[in-house]
């Protein structure tokens, strides 16, 4: 009996059918695999937001600082600590400092002298330094956290939060190709809002209200 085997064209068929499937494909697995990423990034904003509110609750319904105090330990020695520092004992994992999109190379974070085991991959809005809670009029439109090229935080890092050229500190992105390249999740970034709830928020909305309702209080 005669056997027919595959000719060197079918071969080259099949060949070029997987790899046009590929092409289609692996761009769809990397999407979704950035998509787990920005879940799980929106989950660990969720849960420091709230770690941010109840320090509030135990310093006099006051926000924690966006940076380390200059001055001496502050009276009580909590209150307006440095956020990452500050709300710990109520997270207790270091881990939800970092945005698993976005690790950086080094491994711990030292500023102004207060040293913290790994540069977090959030900020926090300025504008709430030391803010009461009853100050703050919109809540749930102002931002508390969010993704930023600096644990400082401000607007424009948190709307370009890889900043440019992958450094830290990082460098404002001027040109629509720098700001594209230093989004995190698909374009924009996650956030923390002061009422407790999180969500996601293109980049170039975030900038836009830079000074407006996402970031007064």
């Amino acid at each position: 009996m005669k056997r027919r085997g595959f000719t060197l064209i079918e071969l080259l068929v099949v060949i070029a059918i997987i790899a046009i499937l590929a092409a289609i494909l692996f761009p769809v697995f990397a999407r979704a695999r950035e998509k787990a990423r920005q879940t799980s990034c929106l989950s660990n904003l969720k849960q420091l937001g709230l770690g941010l509110m109840m320090y509030a609750q135990d310093y006099d319904e006051r926000m924690a600082a966006y940076l380390p105090p200059w001055t001496p330990t502050p009276d009580p020695p909590g209150a307006l600590c440095d956020w990452w520092n500050g709300i710990y004992p109520y997270v207790k994992n270091y881990q939800l400092y970092v945005c698993p999109s976005y690790v950086r190379g080094q491994t711990t974070w030292d500023y102004n002298n207060h040293l913290f085991p790994l540069v977090p991959s959030y900020g926090m809005n300025q504008g709430l330094f030391g803010v009461a809670l009853a100050q703050i009029r919109t809540p749930a439109e102002c931002i508390a956290l969010g993704d930023s090229c600096h644990p400082m935080g401000g607007d424009w890092r948190m709307a370009w939060p890889v900043g440019v050229g992958l450094v830290q500190p990082c460098s404002i992105a001027a040109t629509p190709a720098q700001q594209d390249a230093a989004t995190v999740h698909n374009l924009g970034s996650n956030v923390a809002f002061a009422d407790g709830h999180a969500k996601w928020l293109k980049s170039n909305n975030i900038y836009d209200n830079g000074s407006g309702k996402y970031f007064t209080p």
